[in-house]
């Protein structure tokens, strides 16, 4: 049985596993494409994620450290406290 292939991607082969007329079984890789481009960019993707995903690390802690000095402050203007005399004006 004859059957034409074609590629869903344009790309440059790298290697051919089979020669024409070679009997090929169901789902076996015929040929493999070249990827040094998809590679690099790949890398790349996963470089800028990890810069992400540090500066939303680094967001979280400037987060956690504001949330505390929201609550110092709220202790310290507290109506109830003895403090709140002192720091208002005469």
């Amino acid at each position: 049985m004859r059957t034409t292939l074609y590629s869903e991607v344009g790309g440059i082969i790298e290697k051919i596993n089979y020669d024409i007329n070679s009997e090929v079984k169901a789902n076996a890789i015929i040929f493999v494409l070249k990827a040094d481009v998809e590679e690099a960019q790949l890398e790349q993707a996963k470089s800028k994620l990890g810069t992400q995903l540090a500066m939303i690390n680094a967001a979280k802690a400037n987060l956690a450290s504001l949330k505390t000095k929201m609550e110092n402050a709220r202790y310290l203007f507290n109506p109830g406290l003895i403090l709140l005399p002192i720091l208002q004006p005469a």
